[in-house]
Protein backbone atom coordinates (compact mmCIF):
# COMPACT_ATOMS: atom_id res chain seq x y z
CA UNK A 1 0.00 0.00 0.00
CA UNK A 2 1.56 3.19 -1.22
CA UNK A 3 1.23 6.21 1.27
CA UNK A 4 -0.10 9.26 0.05
CA UNK A 5 2.04 12.67 0.75
CA UNK A 6 0.87 15.51 3.24
CA UNK A 7 0.47 17.46 0.48
CA UNK A 8 -1.37 15.41 -1.83
CA UNK A 9 -4.24 14.88 1.64
CA UNK A 10 -4.56 18.67 1.79
CA UNK A 11 -4.86 18.85 -1.87
CA UNK A 12 -8.04 16.33 -1.93
CA UNK A 13 -9.50 17.93 1.35
CA UNK A 14 -9.33 21.18 -0.16
CA UNK A 15 -10.89 20.08 -3.11
CA UNK A 16 -13.79 18.13 -1.41
CA UNK A 17 -14.20 20.62 0.74
CA UNK A 18 -14.56 23.27 -2.01
CA UNK A 19 -16.81 20.83 -3.74
CA UNK A 20 -19.44 20.55 -0.98
CA UNK A 21 -19.22 24.54 -0.52
CA UNK A 22 -20.17 25.21 -4.37
CA UNK A 23 -22.97 22.53 -4.06
CA UNK A 24 -24.78 24.09 -0.50
CA UNK A 25 -24.74 27.46 -2.18
CA UNK A 26 -26.27 26.45 -5.69
CA UNK A 27 -28.65 24.83 -3.48
CA UNK A 28 -29.51 27.59 -1.43
CA UNK A 29 -29.48 30.20 -4.86
CA UNK A 30 -31.91 26.79 -6.42
CA UNK A 31 -34.23 27.00 -4.29
CA UNK A 32 -34.29 30.86 -3.40
CA UNK A 33 -34.54 31.76 -7.28
CA UNK A 34 -37.56 29.24 -7.28
CA UNK A 35 -39.38 30.98 -4.69
CA UNK A 36 -38.81 34.50 -6.15
CA UNK A 37 -39.72 33.34 -9.26
CA UNK A 38 -43.06 31.82 -7.86
CA UNK A 39 -43.59 34.90 -5.76
CA UNK A 40 -43.44 36.74 -8.98
CA UNK A 41 -45.62 34.93 -10.80
CA UNK A 42 -48.71 34.85 -8.44
CA UNK A 43 -47.72 38.88 -8.38
CA UNK A 44 -48.52 39.06 -12.47
CA UNK A 45 -51.19 36.49 -11.90
CA UNK A 46 -53.19 38.64 -8.87
CA UNK A 47 -52.72 41.86 -11.02
CA UNK A 48 -54.39 40.07 -14.29
CA UNK A 49 -57.42 38.70 -12.23
CA UNK A 50 -57.67 42.77 -10.70
CA UNK A 51 -57.53 44.08 -14.28
CA UNK A 52 -60.31 41.24 -15.65
CA UNK A 53 -62.07 41.85 -12.59
CA UNK A 54 -62.43 45.64 -13.33
CA UNK A 55 -63.08 45.27 -17.37
CA UNK A 56 -65.60 43.08 -16.64
CA UNK A 57 -67.55 45.15 -13.64
CA UNK A 58 -66.77 48.02 -16.66
CA UNK A 59 -68.69 46.12 -19.32
CA UNK A 60 -71.51 45.78 -17.15
CA UNK A 61 -71.67 49.16 -15.86
CA UNK A 62 -72.04 50.01 -19.53
CA UNK A 63 -74.56 46.97 -20.31
CA UNK A 64 -76.77 48.61 -18.07
CA UNK A 65 -76.36 51.85 -18.67
CA UNK A 66 -77.06 51.27 -22.06
CA UNK A 67 -80.30 49.30 -21.30
CA UNK A 68 -81.54 52.23 -18.74
CA UNK A 69 -80.98 54.27 -21.76
CA UNK A 70 -82.78 52.58 -24.07
CA UNK A 71 -86.09 52.41 -21.59
CA UNK A 72 -86.07 55.89 -20.75
CA UNK A 73 -85.74 56.90 -24.09
CA UNK A 74 -89.57 57.81 -25.21
CA UNK A 75 -88.81 57.58 -29.03
CA UNK A 76 -87.25 53.94 -28.25
CA UNK A 77 -90.46 52.91 -26.45
CA UNK A 78 -93.22 54.39 -29.19
CA UNK A 79 -91.13 52.67 -31.72
CA UNK A 80 -92.08 49.37 -30.08
CA UNK A 81 -95.21 50.22 -29.45
CA UNK A 82 -95.65 50.91 -33.06
CA UNK A 83 -94.16 48.12 -34.57
CA UNK A 84 -94.80 44.74 -32.91
CA UNK A 85 -92.48 42.99 -34.60
CA UNK A 86 -89.63 45.00 -32.80
CA UNK A 87 -90.95 43.79 -29.35
CA UNK A 88 -89.73 40.73 -27.82
CA UNK A 89 -92.35 37.94 -27.58
CA UNK A 90 -93.05 37.17 -24.64
CA UNK A 91 -96.30 37.05 -21.90
CA UNK A 92 -96.69 40.19 -19.98
CA UNK A 93 -95.95 37.97 -16.52
CA UNK A 94 -92.62 36.99 -17.94
CA UNK A 95 -89.70 38.31 -15.85
CA UNK A 96 -87.50 40.84 -17.16
CA UNK A 97 -90.63 41.96 -19.47
CA UNK A 98 -90.56 45.76 -19.73
CA UNK A 99 -94.11 47.12 -19.79
CA UNK A 100 -94.71 50.19 -21.66
CA UNK A 101 -98.42 52.61 -20.69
Amino acid sequence: MTRISLSEKLIIYFMLLSMMAIGIVGIYSYYSAKQAQMARTYDQLASVKYLKKKQIEYFYVQQVQMVQSLANNAGWAGMMKQDPELSVKASPDSPGCIKFP
